[in-house]
């Protein structure tokens, strides 16, 4: 059986591929390569993602839709230390008028997925950090969107942060609680997915990995601000059940557990969650990525190569990095993952200027914030130069008050922005 939907790797799409002199489809090299990941068979990993490239093509790297860059004018500057207090405004504004998780109860229907939660409380606890505004009001916001995390946690009943069950919703997030729904459904589980109006099960697709990280991300950074231990134990039963889950095939689905499961070790000095991360990322998110070839430092999947998730796997490559210990056999494979991806883009971004922005700008952000350690990599990979692109793009966004970026990523870069000027 597949651990992942077929439509998410382009499994529709033939390519040949010599394997035991026999033509091999794209969707059987997908359940080989399911098959060995699920066997926890590093070799037989391997292999197998070297036939599922062989048998993508030239597709191999190439993603389903052409990113869409945002080129700010020449005479567009960086964001400078000294303009940072009040840069927070319109995002607090925005959010408290749209606090939805206030007066919708835990057990109620609600508007949108737990990511969106988890952005207001990053991005709230950022501004605070960085002196935006009123440290208070950012702080009593971040609690009151993590307590309603929590209530949503406890409610699933399955550690995990679950999804809402809509039925019928419109638009991106109705498309996926369809999926999720329907594959309870078709697995004979629907009653066991489906706890007080929240799916607490994706049936091992992967796709329950992004909100469940995202908010126990959002309440380590809620643990650090307060110390209060509930938020670190909301955070724990998250990583505890992203643990349990089957490792996929789709690079960017397993990234986000790697990234909850490094940020948690890191905060609470337990190997064990490391040794989890690590271990996701062996098995599915290094395999697939080209090592060699045009399309070199991408990942095969057409889909796992849109920007997007491109970034949001670096992402997790370079917190898992920043988490290992300097004598790690993992560090030089992750290095020069890390290494190849950036390369990958950076010409390109410094050329056409930003794009998808809400993950690249933390994502660059995060870099330079590491550049002692990373400094060596991020030269050789022209990461100063695209990071003053992706932040020019950014700065630009907001004057023209386009809604590009989250509360979390905005609150991120301000944050950063303060540091670097100290």
């Amino acid at each position: 059986m597949l651990l992942c939907r077929p439509s998410l790797v382009s499994a529709c799409i033939f390519s040949l591929a010599t394997v035991s002199g026999r033509a091999t489809t794209v969707a059987e090299a997908t359940e080989q390569l399911s098959g060995a990941i699920a066997a926890k068979d590093q070799a037989r990993v391997d292999a197998c993602a070297r036939e599922f490239i062989a048998a993508l093509g030239n597709k191999a790297g190439q993603a389903t839709e052409a990113p869409e860059f945002i080129l700010p004018d020449e005479d567009a500057k960086a964001l400078e230390a000294e303009q940072v207090p009040g840069l927070f405004d319109r995002a607090f504004a925005s959010l408290q008028a749209d606090a939805w998780w206030k007066s919708n109860p835990p057990g109620t229907e609600a508007p949108a997925p737990l990511r969106v939660v988890a952005s207001v409380i990053e991005g709230c606890l950022a501004a605070r950090e960085a002196d935006c505004g009123p440290a208070e009001e950012f702080l009593k916001e971040a609690r009151s969107a993590g307590d309603f995390l929590l209530a949503v946690q406890k409610l699933g009943g399955k550690e995990v942060f679950p999804f809402p069950a809509w039925k019928g919703k419109r638009g991106r997030y109705g498309m996926i609680a369809d999926r999720l729904l329907r594959d309870a459904e078709a697995a004979g589980k629907a009653s066991e997915a489906i706890q007080n109006g929240w799916i607490v099960s994706d049936q091992g697709s992967g796709e329950m990995n992004l909100d469940n990280s995202l908010a126990g991300q959002a309440l380590l950074s809620l643990h650090a601000a307060t110390r209060e231990a509930a938020y670190l134990e909301g955070a724990r039963a998250a990583a505890q059940w992203a643990e349990k889950q089957p490792i996929v095939p789709m690079a960017h689905l397993n990234s986000y557990s790697v990234t909850l499961l490094a940020r948690l070790a890191e905060v609470t000095g337990e190997k064990a969650h490391l040794d989890a991360a690590l271990e996701i990322c062996r098995l599915g998110i290094l395999p697939t990525q080209l090592r060699e070839g045009p399309n070199a430092g991408r990942w095969a999947s057409p889909t796992d190569a849109k920007m997007v998730y491109h970034f949001l796997n670096l992402r997790a490559i370079t917190v898992l990095l920043l988490a290992v210990p300097q004598d790690s056999a993992d560090r030089p494979a992750l290095e020069q993952a890390l290494r190849l991806g950036l390369k990958a883009h950076n010409e390109k971004i410094i050329e056409q200027g930003g794009t998808s922005l809400d993950v690249t700008l933390e994502v660059y952000c995060l870099l330079l914030e590491h550049k002692e350690k990373l400094s060596a990599l991020l030269t050789d990979t022209l990461t100063f130069d695209a990071a003053r692109m992706i932040f020019r793009a950014a700065v630009e966004e907001y004057r023209l008050e386009h809604p590009t970026l989250s509360p979390g990523t905005w609150g991120h870069f301000l944050k950063f922005t303060t540091a670097k000027g100290k």
